[in-house]
Order: structure tokens, then sequence, then C-alpha cells
């Protein structure tokens, strides 16, 4: 029995001594000042580390918060494309291309065939333009909301046509150019 004693007693010595003394940094004193009081809906860009456009990042904040198409629309710059997704599935795609303003809304989950994946790529090149290592972020804006769609503006003209073109056959149901 005084080994089992002495057994739970070195255990807890030696958890003790891993936790380390009083002196030591704890997670919470290196957290920065407000860490964790990001308010509901929304959280930190996932390339904050990238220098960016606060304009256009600000507008997509915007964009991702309209809660119709005309707010979606009002947010966008003109020249500007926006897309978002969802982990519902859900793309909403928005242009303001040439002074025209459209939104799309399409569940790319049912899409079938040719048209998903030409869509799916639009939208996935869309979003990912700009925010690759060492690309110019000058003309992309970006933000990510707490409940995980993530949204982004463009202004350069061939990505911006591509994701509104997809969007326009795949809302329509009609067959992409690749097809």
């Amino acid at each position: 029995m005084k080994a089992v004693g002495f057994l739970v007693t070195g255990v807890a010595a030696l958890a003790l001594a891993a936790c380390g003394g009083q002196d030591e940094a704890t997670p919470a004193d290196t957290q920065p000042a407000g860490a964790g009081t990001e308010t509901a809906g929304e959280a930190e860009s996932p390339t904050q580390a990238l220098v960016g456009n606060g304009e256009l990042d600000h507008a997509a904040e915007d964009a991702c918060r309209g809660e119709d198409d005309a707010a979606v629309l009002a947010a966008l710059p003109d020249g500007a494309a926006f897309s978002s997704r969802g982990p519902d599935g859900m793309v909403v795609v928005a242009c303001k291309l040439d002074g025209d303003g459209s939104v799309y809304r399409v569940d790319s989950t049912a899409l079938e065939g040719d048209m998903r994946s030409t869509f799916d790529l639009a939208a996935a090149e869309h979003m990912r333009f700009g925010l690759r290592p060492n690309d110019d972020r000058s003309g992309t804006g970006v933000y990510r909301m707490r409940d995980g769609r993530f949204c982004a503006i463009q202004t350069e003209r061939e990505i911006s046509e591509r994701v509104c073109e997809a969007a326009e056959q795949a809302a329509a149901g009609e067959p992409t150019a690749n097809n």
C-alpha cells in the first residue's frame, strides 16, 4: 500500500514540476490585449499578415454582411466582382462591371458534372487570386465571417469576368463553355 502512495505522490510531483513556476508566462499572459473579444459574426482575416488594401477589405466585409442583393451591390466599387462561399455550399457572386450590377446565388452542391466543376473552379480562383504568398494584393479585398463564410472582392478584370460568367450560367442552368 505504501508503494501505491509513493507512486501517486511521485506522479503528482512530476505533474506540478511540468507545469512550471509562477515566474513563467501563461497563455493568458502572451495573448494580445483584447484577444477573444471580437464581436459575434466576425473573425480575423486569414490573410492579416499580408499587406492588403484596407478599403477593399472593408468593402468585402460590407458585401459579406449585406442582407440583400442591393446591399451587396452597394458595397462593391465599380469594376469589381464579389464572391463568397459558406459551409452550406451557397455561393454568392455579385458583379458590378461596366456599370451593370447583378447578384447570383448558387447552391454549388446542386450543380452537376462539368457545370459544377467549372463554377467551383471559377469561384475558387476568384477567392484565391491575390492571396498566395508574394501576390500583389492591391486589387483584392477579403473578409471571413465567424460562421466560416469567406468573402472576396477582386478588381482584376479577367478574374472578375470569369466568375461572373460562370455564376450567370450556373444560375440559369446553362451549359458552361467547357462542356
